[in-house]
């Protein structure tokens, strides 16, 4: 799982960071976020959708 498959939250792991959360997927329950990071920190910033 890489590139652009949606998850319902950030992955952060040692040598992976996946932040897309669907935000065009707004209509399927676990989805429909925006994510991004905060570099170095790895720090998650995450909003949902409002059209």
């Amino acid at each position: 799982m890489c590139g652009h498959t949606p998850q319902p939250t950030p992955i952060n792991r040692d040598r992976l960071l996946a932040i897309d959360t669907g935000c065009v997927y707004n209509m399927h329950p676990n989805l429909g976020r925006l994510t991004a990071v905060h570099l170095p920190e790895r720090e998650f910033v995450t909003v949902d959708y409002v059209g």
